[in-house]
């Protein structure tokens, strides 16, 4: 969230206080996405670019992209999943959370 808080204060703008100011507890129940190079095509939108999925809910994305399409998380590309034409990605809150363990 701080890059996009320091994009809307260079634009003369601010963000409504939200959970982002407060962080987010290792706990809760939802997810935040965004998507860091939102690129518009002449066939595509950018319509999903920051959002939050609550329990139970999803965000799902089909690929139209006929060849070479990949879909990766976190960064890292090398562990990518082939998402070409008719693929659909679903993201949701798991059933199960991680532990973090230090």
């Amino acid at each position: 969230m701080t890059g996009a808080v320091r994009i809307a204060e260079e634009m003369g703008q601010s963000l409504p206080d939200t959970a982002y100011k407060e962080g987010v507890s290792w706990d809760s129940n939802f997810l935040f996405y965004s998507v860091r190079e939102p690129f518009p095509s002449a066939y595509t939108g950018t319509n999903l670019t920051f959002g939050r999925i609550a329990q139970n809910k999803n965000v799902e994305i089909v690929s139209n992209m006929p060849v070479d399409g990949i879909i990766f998380s976190d960064g890292m590309k090398q562990d990518y999943l082939e998402f070409n034409t008719g693929k659909v990605a679903r993201n949701s809150v798991a059933d199960v959370g991680g532990q973090l363990v230090l």
